[in-house]
Order: structure tokens, then C-alpha cells, then sequence
């Protein structure tokens, strides 16, 4: 069950992908020492620092709490702070593909083109723990 801070952080992070005017690009999750901009799901929500202040991207990394990671999809800090498990980090952070036919199993990296759509892949994958 996810805790309050931890449902508002989901919400905060939607609200930075359907407010985003940056294009969609999951593959700046991999590649955080060659691109500082913020155009992935997390990225996004990174570069709102009026909604977080947990991460930040200094020359081209990711910190937490100011102090440097590689952060992955499956990072404790990143599952931590939406209170989710890797699994839906996977779906909502991952930069790789899901090449099967699970509808559950799709990833934002296939279905989503813009922020927009990323957001609403989020909110629908936790309608049910936000509605509460």
C-alpha cells in the first residue's frame, strides 16, 4: 500500500508528463552522461523542480538527495519514491522494448509517443490506488 507522499509523487508525476512540452525520448534514461535534457517519463518530472526535489541532473547525471547515482528503472531511490515495484518501474521507466502479447506487460516505451500519452498510461495504470 502505497503511503500519501507516495501517491502524491505519482501524481506529480503525471502532472509533469501532461504538462511537459518536451518531446517523448525513454532512451535519455540509458544515456544520462551524453543527454542533460530531461525528455523521458522521469526526466520530465525531474526538470519540475516545483514538484520534487528529491532528483536532480547535473552534467548529465542523475543525482538523489544531491548525491550521484546511475539511476535505472529499477533503482531503490526511483521504486522508493513512487512506491512501486520494479515491475512497474520497468513499464513506466524502461528504455527497452516488451516484444510480447500481455496487454499487462506493455511499457510506456512501446504504446506512448508524447508526455501526454505517458501520463495517461500512468494514471490508468494506478487509477485504482489514486482513486483512494
Amino acid at each position: 500500500m502505497k503511503t500519501e507522499e507516495q501517491k502524491q509523487n505519482l501524481r506529480n508525476l503525471i502532472r509533469a508528463n501532461r504538462e511537459s512540452t518536451a518531446s517523448l525520448d525513454m532512451d535519455f534514461y540509458e544515456h544520462t552522461d551524453q543527454c542533460g535534457t530531461a525528455h523521458c517519463v522521469l526526466g520530465n518530472y525531474i526538470a519540475r523542480t516545483d514538484l520534487q526535489s528529491t532528483f536532480s541532473i547535473v552534467n548529465g547525471a542523475i543525482h538523489v538527495d544531491n548525491f550521484p547515482y546511475t539511476v535505472e528503472h529499477g533503482n531503490d531511490h526511483v521504486l522508493d519514491h513512487f512506491g512501486i515495484t520494479s515491475w512497474q518501474g520497468a513499464r513506466m521507466f524502461s528504455p527497452f522494448n516488451y516484444d510480447g502479447d500481455d496487454e499487462a506487460r506493455k511499457r510506456i516505451v512501446d504504446e506512448c509517443e508524447t508526455p501526454q500519452e505517458a501520463a495517461d498510461f500512468i494514471e490508468k495504470m494506478f487509477a485504482e490506488e489514486l482513486a483512494k
